[in-house]
């Protein structure tokens, strides 16, 4: 089917001869790998393509979310420079109540917002985030958070993705969040900018 964790496989037929006896060989290529590099260069050129909007943005998390498999994905911004933090997007399998986005902000997202990235991916690392409510309470069992940086590489927001089990593709996680990242960079500093000339006139 067309379901985004569907795993399409490659099946070649051959007759042959063994032992005296006609018989059929079946080899079966699984093309999960080809997919994802499909799915990875499709969403990364439609996020450099469109403008990202409050509307695209959401749509972005939940493509990249079911994309990778994972079960959480947050997108935050500071709405001005140092105050709090202000949810662009979150998507989650499950419905969630409306604590969750705060959760997910606090405990180990504080260190991401000081520009530290993290990414873990075995629940052995859990000891090192006994206090973050969201790790704990959602039995994570990998995370990754990354800091979103305008040109001066100051922190202005953060991408946080989840999952309660480990990842098929751990491989292309990592990269494929950082450049998405990095565009919400580009998007949140225009904003920013925008916002400044208008206040002062310019605009």
């Amino acid at each position: 089917g067309d379901h985004p964790q569907a795993r399409r496989a490659e099946v070649t037929v051959q007759l042959g001869v063994f032992d005296g006896r006609t018989q059929y060989l079946a080899v079966v290529k699984d093309l999960w790998h080809e997919q994802q590099i499909d799915q990875t260069f499709r969403i990364l050129g439609e996020t450099f393509q469109a403008d990202l909007d409050d509307e695209h943005v959401a749509r972005l998390a939940e493509q990249t979310a079911n994309w990778l498999g994972l079960d959480f994905l947050l997108v935050g911004a500071q709405a001005e420079r140092h105050h709090q933090l202000e949810i662009k997007a979150l998507y989650t399998r499950r419905q969630a109540g409306p604590d969750l986005g705060p959760a997910i902000c606090g405990g180990v997202a504080r260190s991401v917002l000081t520009g530290d990235p993290v990414m873990l991916r075995s629940r052995a690392w859990q000891e090192v985030a006994t206090t973050d409510e969201f790790i704990q309470n959602n039995n994570i069992e990998t995370y990754i958070g990354l800091p979103i940086v305008e040109s001066t590489k100051e922190v202005i927001g953060l991408l946080v993705g989840a999952s309660k089990r480990r990842l098929e593709s751990w491989s292309l996680a990592g990269p494929a969040l950082q450049i998405i990242a990095d565009r919400l960079g580009l998007e949140l500093e225009m904003r920013r900018f925008q916002l400044d000339t208008r206040s002062q006139g310019l605009y």
